[in-house]
C-alpha cells in the first residue's frame, strides 16, 4: 500500500457514516437509514483507508431496502 494511506480510526469512519452521510449504526457490522444500509466498512481491515483529507471506502457491501428505481431517485434528488 503506498503510504500516502492509512488506515482512519473507527471512530472517523463511524462520523462520516453517521454525520456526512445520515446513516446510523443498525447493528454490530451495519449502518444504515430508512434507504440502505451498508456494511464492510471498519477499520479492522483494509477496506478504508483515508490520506489524511478523505476517505476511501473500498467494495462495501451496500443493501437496497427499497426498490432500487426508489432509492436512486432519492439520492439523485439530494444532488440537485
Amino acid at each position: 500500500m503506498p503510504e500516502k494511506f492509512q488506515t482512519p480510526t473507527q471512530s472517523e469512519i463511524d462520523r462520516y457514516l453517521t454525520e456526512g452521510l445520515g446513516l446510523f449504526p443498525e447493528d454490530r457490522y451495519f449502518y444504515g437509514n430508512e434507504f440502505i444500509a451498508i456494511t464492510d466498512v471498519s477499520a479492522d481491515g483494509d477496506n478504508v483507508l483515508t490520506d489524511g483529507n478523505r476517505l476511501y471506502f473500498i467494495d462495501p457491501i451496500i443493501k437496497f431496502k427499497r426498490p432500487a428505481v426508489e432509492v436512486l431517485a432519492h439520492y439523485y434528488e439530494l444532488l440537485k
